[in-house]
């Protein structure tokens, strides 16, 4: 075929104007991309459901592992749905049909994406970070379609507000980032929010603010949302933040549902029934669901409230939620309340606070004291002159029509002096063998002076406040503090701490290792000993803190302390672990890890080139896992594998073993990859990591890096260490080296003998034993080796004993509880008592009642459980008083009473000897008895009323109160002010609303603020430019005659300007030739002011793109160094306030043949897959080369045809041509 010019011209032209074509197409997308998301709120027709919805989405738990009725670990969660609304109660039980609510699929992602487009389209396989996976239609669809607007929320993560938005979990819990048309529009991915995982600060910033949006969805971590916490944990993070979306500016004003639900639970559909939960003004009080429903059913709800058309047949057909909306009425009011201290002493002021539930906020709370005082408030200080008790009685009204009122009393002693306390500290906390510990006793309470004794645990023991001892032996001991005052009879406390002594070791760690890697905590070496000490109180499953020394390469840079020999075929260290303390929740390994470099390989997809596997111990919520138990992980640099292959406890040492072949097969068959793939021993770290922990301290010493075999050994460990003679000791080996698995045998020395890793024996005598220990491994021929120790058994203490009274002064006729506290001997002990008045009890608490005022002897006595048994003694003496005379005084409600309306009076009485007989004197003629009586008074004028109390005794004794009472025809004139914050920042606007009742309307309001400012109004608003605690009072005159006053105050803490907040990732690691990315956010303690970002002293190349807080920087070979960037906050106030924080970056050179993944240190949370293929260009320019590569695309596609086309008429003429031949 010859060419043609004119034919090639125009295939160029079709090409370019395709690919304008294109570009054209795209270009009103990426104008739309640039535009605001802010649009006017959109609310639902009138008599819908609501205009507002919160959807929480939680994890993995049936509907019986949360609710507490059929055995769930969910309090809150119960009482929140049994106070609202529960979406069902039936149970994974198939004779269920209605009432419940099921999930549908497992594992999570395909719920998430039912949840919001009605159908899974086959995503059920969890696949993380996998964004864009559907063009399908979704409800953002519907809602941006109908005017409303939406904001989709995930805690932590990363990218928030971009197109790079990256939850914890990816898409697996958060399906938004699953739709193409929402991952890939840059308007829509400003929607894609994070929020502070530990406090959810920006998510509660929108549902206080001015316009937040219609659909409102949050995911929580894999901590908070119960996926890899107890149930108990996940519970008080809804018990927390439940609340202040409750009491939110949304939920307050304007109609919002918020809905809480589990993805899913053990069961299948459509019998996996799960937690759902509906609560807020809009949802009715107390209902249960009874219909049948599924995720679907969440989108149908939508799709019926807010008018929405459906996605699929699947939401089309699933029933509507909306019988748990509804008008109701208020929930029964109800009150309790609480004080502080929870023993008041005579002239010092006592704390009351009250809790109202129910009924209709705002509530009116009024207090008596029991003493004649009263008082309003929830919160308030009242003081008490008198040595007895008073009841105090908390009354609580609301604001429903008609109004409800409900009372909570509580009868409280006032003491003269505080009881006995007493605590003690000593340092250091971690001591050492023959190194000395200060203890010092803190005593309040009591009669001065104090006398302190102590009992270190080891049979030593001192006196006096401030002690020092010192310990022989590496162990834990016991320490008791016993403080007795000076009152008579005298009064004893005792404290209690476990003191873990550490041996005097010496080790074989040297500057080979890297030790500089345990943030939050400390790490040293001393004396060729590892010490770290990890503090890691916060993290989760997906944020690890460590404490680790390291020696090698390892995925995420270059060598570190020094490399390792070749030939290593073993890695042991021997570890004495010290102490921990652990949060809720908790998890940590102590742990040896290797790192092998491995040839690219590629298995399911996935291609690998380096794997780490741990030895170690591991404890999950307090609990050590099994030894045997495996696990996999992936960091983002490297292919992990775990095995548990030990367990040990505070106190105790061990030894770790670390099988470099073995532990290599374990991780290639984890991964699927060739058992015979060459691993190359890179890296070592031996240490801690974790979450959830005020510390864990662990020695390490003896690190051996094995060539060869290990040689055999064996070592144990006694439990007690100072056994007692007829009590059982538990003995436990550890064994390395030969081959396993090792037969175990003991010597007790005794005679007897034993097997087993673990064995238990008990000694019949008091005398010292040598132990042995002989263990024979699995070789050909057998090795053996041994261990002895010597054992010490002692016999128990004599028995001695000591019992308490309460309370320390009882009276004629009032119960007495006596208690026994019973050491040594051998238990169990029998106790018998004699009260000295001819009584006599037996049992370790008695309850004894005195019928006469004088002194008696009470005497206390345990005998022992030995052959043949041991007694002990205490006696006491107990002074019995007489009661004090009856005292009586009383309250009425309400306290300004009207004419014809009843009246409530309720006496107080102490005192005397109960029961009491109570009479009334109304002062117009009637008269009334019983402690609690209503009377209606029918004219308007002032009456006195006298109450008499009149005791049980013999001869009886009377008291007698009264008081004056003003009835009226109308209610007095009473005022009340809020405010729209007490706690304001200067030149922030406050808003006060005052009311009245009672009195002649109208009512005139004026309003001092405090600071010399004034203002008239029942609705005033006021700015204060200085920082300080002012007193708002209004004064409301009403219009009778004559005109009648009124005044309230509330006071308004004004603090000065505070800087926005910083938060910054924390120093960064990098190799040269990968990108570094990360993103500061800022938040202002004032959500109405505005904050913008900056940077300073940026390494070239870097972009810091301000608008969204992203940091990009993908650092040259010749820029390896450490760099410090400066990051500002800056506000919008008046001075602006700002706040400025460093931040370093080390960027080192690239390992030859290495990963070139992001920092890491004990533990990596990933990194940005494709950052480092991509630099940062803009959403518009993107949009341009996407839309040129569409029309390039179908210009080639086009000329493809044309050419295939040629071709069959070529193919045809050459046909044609032969059969002519």
């Amino acid at each position: 075929m010859s060419k043609n010019p004119a034919t090639g011209k125009i295939k160029i032209m079709l090409i370019c104007c395709f690919v304008l074509l294109g570009s054209l197409i795209v270009t009103p997308l990426a104008a739309y991309s640039n535009q605001s998301h802010s649009q006017s709120i959109i609310l639902a027709p009138t008599g819908s459901s609501f205009d507002y919805i919160v959807t929480i989405l939680m994890e993995n738990n049936g509907y019986c592992e949360v609710i507490t009725t059929c055995g769930g670990g969910g309090p809150y969660q119960t009482s929140l749905a049994t106070a609202y609304g529960l979406a069902g109660t039936c149970q994974s039980d198939s004779a269920c049909s209605i009432g419940g609510y099921s999930a549908i699929d497992h594992p999570s992602e395909g719920n998430y994406v039912q949840l919001i487009s009605g159908d899974d389209y086959g995503f059920t396989g969890d696949c993380g970070y996998c964004p864009a996976r559907t063009s399908a239609a979704n409800i953002i669809d519907r809602i941006e379609a109908s005017g409303r607007t939406w904001d989709a929320w995930f805690e932590g993560g990363s990218g928030s507000g971009t197109c790079s938005a990256h939850p914890p979990r990816g898409g697996d819990h958060y399906a938004f980032i699953t739709f193409t048309d929402i991952q890939t529009n840059a308007a829509r991915c400003s929607h894609l929010l994070s929020t502070t995982a530990s406090t959810d600060t920006q998510f509660l910033a929108e549902l206080n603010s001015a316009t937040p949006a219609n659909y409102i969805w949050l995911t929580p971590t894999d901590s908070n949302n119960c996926h890899d916490t107890a149930m108990s944990f996940c519970d008080n993070y809804l018990k927390t933040l439940v609340p202040k979306i409750l009491s939110s500016t949304l939920f307050t004003t304007k109609r919002a549902a918020l809905w809480i639900q589990y993805d899913e639970g053990n069961d299948s559909y459509p019998h996996d029934f799960v937690y759902g939960s509906w609560s807020g003004p809009v949802v009715k009080t107390g209902y249960v669901g009874t219909g049948s429903y599924d995720h679907y059913s969440y989108l149908k709800t939508l799709e019926v409230v807010w008018g929405l058309s459906s996605l699929t047949s699947n939401d089309a057909n699933a029933n509507p939620m909306t019988e748990f909306f509804g008008a109701t009425t208020p929930p029964v009011l109800s009150t309790a309340f609480t004080f502080s201290p929870s023993t008041p002493i005579v002239n010092l002021p006592v704390t009351f606070s009250s809790t109202t539930t129910g009924g209709a906020s705002p509530y009116t709370i009024s207090w008596n004291f029991g003493d004649g005082a009263t008082g309003t408030g929830a919160s308030l200080a009242h003081t008490f002159t008198g040595l007895q008790s008073y009841t105090v009685t908390e009354t609580a009204t609301d604001s429903s029509t008609p109004t409800q009122t409900a009372t909570s009393a509580q009868t409280i002693p006032v003491v003269a002096s505080l009881p006995l306390s007493t605590s003690f500290t000593f340092l250091p906390t971690n001591p050492t063998v023959s190194s000395p510990v200060s203890f010092t006793a803190v005593t309040t309470g009591g009669t001065l002076p104090y006398t302190i004794s102590w009992n270190f645990g080891d049979s030593a023991s001192a006196t006096g406040a401030t002690v020092t001892h010192t310990y022989a032996t590496a162990q834990l001991f016991t320490v008791t503090e016993t403080a007795t005052d000076a009152s008579s009879p005298k009064q004893i406390a005792t404290a209690t701490h476990t003191v873990v002594v550490s041996s005097s070791l010496t080790g074989n760690f040297d500057n080979t290792w890297y030790i500089n890697n345990c943030p939050g905590g400390t790490e040293t070496i001393s004396n060729g000993v590892l010490q770290t000490r990890q503090s890691t109180p916060g993290g989760g499953s997906n944020s690890y803190g460590y404490c680790t020394g390291q020696r090698g390469t390892f995925p995420w840079g270059s060598t570190v302390g020094t490399a390792l020999p070749s030939g290593i075929t073993s890695v042991t260290v021997s570890f004495n672990f010290l102490s921990r303390s652990l949060l809720s929740g908790s998890r940590y390994h102590i742990y040896i890890a290797l790192y092998y470099r491995i040839p690219s390989s590629t298995s399911g997809g996935t291609t690998y080139s380096w794997l780490d596997t741990q030895s170690r111990i591991e404890n999950i919520g307090g609990t050590d896992s099994p030894i045997g138990t495996t696990d996999t992980y992936d960091p983002g640099d490297s292919f992990g594998w775990d095995i548990v292959t030990l367990q040990a406890n505070p106190g105790q040492t061990g030894i770790l073993t670390a099988d470099a072949t073995q532990l290599c097969q374990g991780d290639l068959a984890a991964w699927g990859l060739p058992a015979n793939t060459q691993c190359t021993l890179a890296g070592i770290e031996i240490g801690t990591e974790g979450y959830l922990l005020n510390s864990v301290n662990v020695d390490w010493y003896n690190v051996g890096l094995n060539i060869g075999l290990i040689p055999l050994s064996t070592s144990f460990t006694i439990s007690p260490t100072n056994p007692l003679v007829n009590k059982p000791v538990t003995f436990t080996s550890t064994t390395v080296g030969g081959t396993s698995p090792y037969t175990i045998s003991w010597n007790f020395g005794d005679g007897s003998t034993g097997a087993g890793t673990s064995t238990t024996h008990t000694y019949s005598t008091a005398q010292t034993f040598t132990v042995t220990e002989t263990a024979t491994d699995s070789s050909s021929p057998s090795k053996t080796t041994a261990s002895s120790k010597t054992v010490t058994t002692s016999t128990p203490p004599p028995p001695s004993t000591s019992f308490t009274s309460s309370p320390t002064s009882p009276q004629v006729n009032s119960p007495v509880t006596f208690a026994s506290t019973t050491t040594g001997g051998t238990a169990p002990y029998s106790i018998t008592w004699t009260f000295g008045d001819g009584a006599s009890a037996t049992g370790t608490t008695v309850t004894h009642t005195f019928t006469s005022a004088q002194s008696f002897t009470v005497t206390e006595t345990a005998t022992d459980s030995s052959s043949p048994p041991q007694t002990a003694t205490s006696s006491k003496a107990v002074t019995v008083s007489p009661p004090p005379p009856p005292s009586t005084s009383f309250t009425f409600l309400p306290s300004t009473p009207l004419v014809n309306t009843p009246v409530a009076f309720t006496a107080v009485t102490t005192g005397g000897t109960s029961p009491y007989t109570v009479t009334w004197n109304f002062g117009d003629g009637t008269t009334g008895t019983g402690p609690t009586v209503s009377h209606t008074f029918t004219t308007a004028q002032s009456f006195i009323i006298t109450e008499t109390a009149a005791d049980s005794s013999s001869p009886r004794q009377t008291a007698t109160s009264s008081r004056f009472l003003t009835v009226s025809t109308t209610p007095p004139l009473s005022a009340t002010i809020t405010a729209s914050t007490s706690s304001a920042q200067v030149g922030q606007t406050v808003s006060f609303t005052a009311s009245a009742t009672g009195g002649t309307t109208p009512y005139s309001y004026a309003i001092s603020f405090g600071d010399g400012a004034t203002g008239t109004g029942r609705t005033p608003t006021h700015a204060y430019s200085t920082a300080g605690s002012y007193t708002v009072t209004v004064t409301v005159t009403d219009s009778g005659s004559p005109r009648a006053n009124s005044l309230a105050s509330i006071t308004v803490n004004v603090q000065a300007l505070l800087p926005p907040a910083l938060a910054l990732p924390g120093n960064r690691t990098g190799v040269s030739g990968s990108w570094i990315n990360f993103t500061v956010t800022a938040t202002s303690p004032n959500p109405a002011r505005t904050v913008t970002l900056s940077a300073s002293q940026l390494p070239a190349g870097a972009i810091f793109d301000s608008s969204i807080g992203v940091f990009s920087w993908k650092p040259g070979a010749s820029e390896t160094g450490y760099y410090t960037i400066t990051f500002t906050a800056t506000d919008d106030s008046s001075p602006p306030m700002s706040s400025t924080s460093p931040m370093g970056i080390q960027v080192n050179q690239a390992a030859p043949g290495g990963s070139g993944g992001g920092g890491s240190g004990g533990g990596s949370n990933g990194g940005c897959f494709l950052c480092g293929t991509f630099p940062v260009i803009s959403k518009t320019m993107w949009l341009l080369i996407v839309g040129g590569l569409l029309g390039l695309v179908t210009s080639l596609a086009l000329l493809t045809i044309k050419a295939r086309a040629s071709l069959e008429h070529t193919k045809r003429r050459l046909n044609r041509m032969t059969r002519d031949d």
